[in-house]
């Protein structure tokens, strides 16, 4: 009997153990895969919004995958079972106190002519993108992310 209680002992310190140790490991894989999933939608949206003109026959098929993807990803996004990490995570990535992604610059998501010259701290960084992300998605209620000129807080930034 006592042999018993002490396997069980055992077992339950080692259970208690391995949650300790696996929960920061399981945080950070989410906070990991949401960072991924952003930049998915950032690639989405500039792909689409390269498209997104064209109502060429020959480009329909390319547009419309694009759009997909795109559509799809924001769904994921605004509708999926994670919504709730999303949104916390974009509160912490642009809360009053968050400096991790300010520095972070040349992020497009929308289309950018490749033969034109972009310079790097002129594009919006990854804290102006979550905001927007955020703002459009969430604050908005949008089913698409916001062109730069209807952001608020990207009006005469110079940005595009």
């Amino acid at each position: 009997m006592k042999k018993q209680f002490l396997s069980i002992s055992a077992l339950i310190v080692m259970m208690i153990g391995l949650i300790i140790f696996i929960e920061p490991i399981m945080a950070q894989t989410s906070k990991r895969d949401i960072k991924i999933d952003l930049h998915r939608l950032r690639v989405y949206s500039a792909n689409y919004d390269a498209y997104r003109e064209f109502n060429q026959h020959e480009y329909a098929e390319v547009k419309e995958g694009h759009r997909k993807k795109y559509i799809d990803q924001i769904d994921k996004i605004k509708r999926g079972p994670n919504r709730d990490l999303y949104i916390q995570f974009l509160d912490e990535a642009t809360g009053k106190d968050s400096l991790e992604y300010k520095n972070q610059i040349g992020m497009h998501y929308t289309y950018a002519n490749p033969i034109m010259v972009h310079r790097r701290k002129n594009m919006t960084n990854m804290f102006e993108y979550l905001k927007v992300v955020k703002y459009s998605l969430f604050t908005m209620d949008k089913d698409e992310l916001l062109l730069p000129n209807d952001v608020p807080f990207l009006k005469g930034t110079g940005k595009y």
